[in-house]
């Protein structure tokens, strides 16, 4: 399972909107299948590894 993970960044762009780094993170096994049912879309994650 491939997904993206959304970071946004501690300081604001030149129009004081937000930036965001958009991270390609991979998942597999049990761990993929747990993220694809419990994680939606604007939840808050933490990654180790």
């Amino acid at each position: 399972m491939t997904f993206f993970l959304a970071v946004e960044r501690n300081y604001k762009g030149k129009d004081n909107h937000p930036i965001f780094d958009y991270l390609n993170c991979k998942a597999f096994g049990p761990v993929a299948i747990q993220i694809d049912q419990e994680v939606n879309q604007g939840d808050l994650l933490s990654i180790e590894g």
